[in-house]
């Protein structure tokens, strides 16, 4: 939950789309009920572990954002990164930005 709350935490508002790939703890439960409090989170689940690239390509696949960024389960985030990020890829006029 910590990943998804510094997301949650960003100084510019960010769409956030979870997807659960078949944890065997809590997760899904702890972002569905923290999604049913805000718009800007969607959750996913799949039926059967598939791995991290096939849960980031549905993530995407479910965007609406111009900019994406991955941030795994045990990741956090510090609460400029997404506005930091966006304002120099913005002023270099680039597509991607790492």
């Amino acid at each position: 939950m910590r990943a998804v709350q510094s997301a949650y935490d960003q100084t510019v508002p960010v769409e956030i789309v979870v997807v659960d790939d078949c944890s065997t703890d809590a997760t899904y439960d702890l972002v569905h009920d923290f999604s049913q409090h805000n718009e800007r989170v969607t959750v996913l689940r799949h039926t059967q572990n598939q791995g991290p690239a096939a849960a980031r390509n549905l993530a995407i696949q479910n965007s609406t954002a111009p900019w994406i960024a991955v941030l795994d389960a045990d990741d956090h985030m510090a609460s400029d990164r997404i506005e930091t990020l966006v304002r120099k890829a913005e002023a270099d006029d680039v597509d991607f930005l790492a």
